[in-house]
């Protein structure tokens, strides 16, 4: 799903969002053909080469952005189950916090590509959730806050503070990763 914040992000730096983003004219100036071009180029200059044969022809880089958003997006009820399954099933196993919560994110963001919409009460629950029950005393204190203070980006600067408040006071064990009593 990043591909479509980065395209767009190119786009709108070489100001050719406009051509994606409004419908196409009735009568096609050479200017807007120049425009077109460039965005198609952009476009198939930024994804991965396997993507290209989805793209490949498109006659205006808005049926571009379509065809590989239809190829990205998966919003059929299975798909949305899927990734709200693997939403709701990420645990704390091994690695940092920072790579759980992109993890989450990650799929947030595929099911907001998919049409589902996780609001910000229950990304927080998921979040919150998937800690261990060593971390019950962060979580303890979240939950006696204001539900109005309870931000996505509170929370997880939360998390992270006391990741690394664990990992200052514990160390790195003999295998370079962080002692399991640490987490």
């Amino acid at each position: 799903m990043y591909w479509k914040t980065k395209v767009r992000a190119i786009l709108i730096g070489d100001d050719l969002w406009k051509i994606i983003s409004s419908s196409k004219p009735e009568v096609i100036s050479e200017a807007w053909r120049k425009l077109d071009n460039k965005a198609m180029a952009l476009i198939s200059l930024s994804v991965e080469d396997s993507q290209l044969l989805y793209i490949a022809n498109c006659e205006t880089a808005s049926k571009m952005w379509e065809k590989l958003a239809k190829q990205y997006a998966r919003s059929s009820f299975g798909s949305q189950l899927y990734l709200r399954r693997k939403l709701y099933g990420i645990r704390y196993t091994s690695g940092t916090t920072q790579a759980r919560i992109n993890s989450m994110l990650e799929v947030v963001e595929l099911l907001h590509g998919a049409g589902t919409e996780i609001g910000n009460g229950e990304l927080v629950a998921v979040l919150l959730c998937s800690l261990p029950e060593s971390y019950s005393g962060l979580v303890t204190a979240l939950e006696g806050r204001d539900e109005a203070d309870l931000s996505v980006e509170y929370v997880t600067g939360k998390m992270l503070d006391e990741y690394q408040r664990r990992v200052e006071n514990c160390g790195k064990s003999e295998n370079g990763g962080f002692a399991y009593a640490c987490r």
